[in-house]
């Protein structure tokens, strides 16, 4: 026996062969359910319907930074003394689809050739041992669990020099 495939692409009813071509690509890029309507016809003409839907899950929005401020004229405290260093980078980032975020900060320092990427759950990357009078260059990505990826624009923020030893 035979079987002929049928598929309603735009749900009015009207169901067409698809028998040169066994995959159906299915998209929608606003996210959320389709309905796909199929048929199958047997040899002796009958045909059996059947629906499923399929749910399409849209990617997070870009991450926005709260702080700190896109603008390399921004200055973060240096500990000349102990050569230590910190800046907290804070970012909000949302998902229309409810799905679980991760982070991924991806930060260098001009003028050096070391890329840093920190993987984390929190919208907030301390970064620890920054050089004093550097500009520094980073950007946020974020990536929900089923694997769909927004990123944010690159932003700056620098550092300044160390305060002079007493």
């Amino acid at each position: 026996g035979s079987l002929t495939f049928l598929y309603d692409p735009d749900n009015s009813g009207t169901y067409s062969s698809v028998l040169t071509d066994t995959t159906i690509v299915l998209s929608k890029p606003e996210g959320g359910l389709q309905y796909v309507h199929w048929a199958i016809q047997d040899e002796y003409g009958t045909v059996h319907y059947d629906t499923f839907t399929v749910y399409f899950n849209k990617a997070p929005f870009p991450p926005a930074v709260i702080s700190p401020e896109d603008t390399i004229k921004k200055l973060f405290n240096y500990d000349y003394e102990n050569a230590t260093g910190s800046v907290r980078l804070e970012f909000s980032a949302r998902d229309t689809d409810d799905t679980k975020l991760t982070y991924q900060l991806q930060y260098y320092r001009l003028n050096d050739d070391t890329f840093h990427i920190d993987n984390h759950h929190d919208s907030i990357f301390q970064i620890d041992n920054i050089s004093p009078s550097s500009l520094y260059f980073w950007i946020i990505t974020v990536r929900d669990s089923s694997g769909n990826v927004s990123q944010s624009p690159g932003h700056f923020f620098t550092t300044r020099a160390p305060a002079p030893p007493a």
